[in-house]
């Protein structure tokens, strides 16, 4: 499906302008493009790296979202109700208007002012790591969780399409264990990975090239995700697991938890210790499935 209706995204960060590269860079989005941003010269900066009458920014707000026949709203979660209060307070007719927001964790319900004022609201949340300056491509297969009224999950659905996302459905009551769960796992292997480079930094040793060493441990440990990244690319947890556990090599394990302890990494201990529950728990399932 093609849209042609104006879409407004509100907002001048990562996100938005993520956002804003992929709506322009869509074959199968043929509408206009703007962009507000409390800071004019961010919706500015995201305006300018594109050519074309079709994407413009735009100050005033209500000259921004008139007309629009889609706004999304591109801020952090505690700025999204004020904005949409702003909207509401802007935009004089509702009617075939949608609203939604690219928040996780918020349901439908922070975008009340709009859906009082007769807006259709929702949530299209990407479930990916968005930094600043990431590529046009960047929503490519990306799932995005989608919630609210049929008419604006519909809407989302259109949008994530056109940027090449995929779209799946989230109870608005779930945002949150559904955001947590992405979370989790994103926020979670960051700091799995810092504190693992913390380690094996300290195992190449106290050098004067402590600094190198660090460098080291991170070229090594890189490669090390990625493989075990493609083993779940190819199968379940269970079977992706490897390393002592998976092998019945229990004084490995509890050699490496008396390392930990010698060293002084308490954290590290503590974080090994957690997650060797669910090791466990992986390597009975694997054995159960071969029964």
């Amino acid at each position: 499906m093609s849209l042609s209706h104006p879409v407004l995204v509100v907002g001048g960060g990562a996100v938005a302008r993520a956002l804003v590269t992929a709506l322009a860079g869509s074959a199968r989005l043929n509408a206009p493009i703007r962009i507000w941003a409390r800071n004019p010269e961010q919706a500015k900066s995201i305006a300018n790296a594109f050519d074309g009458p079709a994407l413009c920014a735009v100050s005033d707000l209500s000259a921004a979202a008139s007309g629009v026949g889609t706004i999304v709203i591109c801020v952090s979660d505690d700025a999204i109700e004020q904005v949409a209060s702003l909207l509401a307070g802007q935009l004089k007719q509702a009617a075939s208007v949608t609203a939604l927001h690219m928040s996780g964790y918020l349901g439908v319900a922070a975008l009340a002012p709009l859906s009082s004022a007769g807006f259709e609201t929702g949530a299209m949340h990407p479930i990916a790591s968005i930094a600043m300056g990431s590529p046009q491509a960047c929503f490519e297969g990306v799932y995005f969780g989608v919630s609210g009224s049929p008419s604006a999950m519909a809407e989302a659905e259109h949008l994530v399409d056109a940027i090449g996302g995929r779209a799946v459905s989230v109870k608005d009551a779930a945002r949150g264990l559904y955001h947590g769960a992405a979370a989790l796992l994103s926020g979670g292997v960051v700091a799995l990975f810092a504190e693992a480079q913390r380690c094996l930094s300290e195992a190449l040793g106290d050098t004067p090239e402590g600094s190198k060493n660090k460098a080291v441990a991170r070229a090594i440990l890189l490669g090390l995700l990625e493989s075990t990244t493609e083993n779940l690319s190819l199968s379940s947890p269970m079977n992706a697991l490897t390393g002592p556990l998976s092998r019945g090599d229990h004084e490995v394990v509890k050699g490496h938890a008396l390392a930990f302890e010698e060293a002084n990494l308490e954290r590290a201990s503590k974080l090994h210790a957690l997650l060797l529950e669910t090791m466990v728990e992986l390597v009975e399932l694997r054995r159960a499935s071969e029964k």
